[in-house]
């Protein structure tokens, strides 16, 4: 048995002589390049950083076994085997661990926050996507995230192969940010009140503007995958940039307000009610007939 050892170049012969000892292994020293000799049944330790990253990859069928010591401190050689790691021995693995799931072409697919959720109503059966669906006469997946932020529902929406499906997107406030959520230090404060800090990166003018390309980022993918969508958008602050939010997504063929159903409230009191969800599913299904009837 002959061992390659692929290690940080400070300690790692150290740390390989060890192993060897104790594992009865006979030890040839560091390897540098392809000038240094090697005897026939030994075992090496080799640092990518000092001998090179193509010579490493030379010398892995030349080895019964190839192992990675990590335990040092040095960041790139940890690049380093990483790379040699990936690309080399888990290559397949780690693409098919990494590739998208085909989101599902024979139902309607609703993104969005809690509205779509359907949080407010003791039966989903009342909750717009629910309606809508029946109306289209297709059965549905709800993909919605109660609380969240455009940015997740994006993410969400990233994890998933998107071809020829069916789709509907329902945009939260511009107020909801990705790095809001889940923090310990601001996370007892509401995700609207983003005036608590005088960052630039929290002004109104920039949040707007990240809404607008994150929505023609999405909207751009859904057209080139030829999928059948339609948008929507939701605001719990009514102010100058609920406004300028809506008359840009009126920019987009696909979009469809939900001015105007708000006539109701959900049974705690502050999100959409039954009546409401009816009335906005029938704007959007008037929409879809639109565009794909």
């Amino acid at each position: 048995m002959k061992i390659l050892f692929v290690n940080n170049h400070i300690k790692g012969l150290q740390a390989v002589q060890e192993i060897c000892s104790k594992e009865n292994l006979l030890c040839g020293g560091t390897l540098f390049s392809e000038e240094t000799p090697m005897l026939e049944g030994y075992s090496y330790a080799i640092s990518p950083l000092e001998a090179g990253f193509d010579y490493t990859i030379s010398l892995f069928d030349k080895f019964d076994e190839v192992i990675f010591l990590k335990d040092h401190d040095n960041d790139v050689v940890n690049l380093l085997q990483l790379e040699l790691q990936k690309i080399v021995y888990q290559k397949e693995k780690y693409i098919v661990s990494h590739t998208s799931k085909i989101l599902d072409q024979d139902k309607i697919n609703y993104f969005g926050c809690s509205h779509t959720a359907g949080i407010g109503h003791n039966n989903q059966p009342t909750a717009y996507p629910d309606v809508l669906s029946k109306l289209l006469k297709y059965k549905y997946n709800n993909f919605g995230l109660p609380g969240q932020s455009n940015y997740a529902i994006e993410d969400l929406l990233n994890t998933y192969t998107i071809k020829n499906s069916k789709c509907v997107i329902q945009f939260t406030d511009m107020y909801r940010l990705r790095y809001m959520e889940n923090n310990a230090v601001i996370g007892n404060r509401k995700s609207y009140d983003f005036k608590w800090n005088n960052s630039p990166f929290l002004k109104e003018e920039n949040l707007f503007f990240n809404f607008r390309q994150l929505v023609i980022r999405i909207v751009n993918r859904l057209r080139e995958g030829e999928n059948k969508f339609i948008i929507t958008h939701t605001a719990n602050i009514d102010n100058e940039y609920a406004i300028k939010c809506t008359e840009f997504l009126y920019g987009f063929k696909e979009f469809t307000s939900n001015v105007g159903t708000c006539v109701d409230v959900g049974i705690e009191g502050h999100h959409y009610g039954v009546r409401s969800h009816e009335l906005w599913a029938k704007k959007l299904y008037k929409k879809w007939q639109e565009l794909y009837n």
